[in-house]
């Protein structure tokens, strides 16, 4: 029986200006635990979670939830 695929996921660590400082994919098995793993890599930094042109969620520096225009954190 052929395995299926984790779903890719992309954070975009974000500077003070809000502009893309660096990414980081990775593969997950649903948004729960991609949203802890990006916690534990990059607490302390603003991020967006997306997996793949899907908005996942935004994290602020101080670790409360942000939102994108258009979008709110789930």
């Amino acid at each position: 029986m052929p395995q299926t695929a984790m779903p890719r996921y992309r954070v975009y660590v974000l500077d003070d200006n809000g502009s893309v400082e660096r990414t980081n994919a990775f593969e997950c098995a649903n948004d729960m635990d991609a949203t802890q793993k990006a916690k534990q890599l990059f607490t302390g930094h603003t991020f967006e979670l997306w997996q793949q042109h899907r908005f996942v969620t935004r994290i602020n520096s101080d670790g409360t939830l942000g939102s994108i225009a258009g979008y709110w954190p789930v």
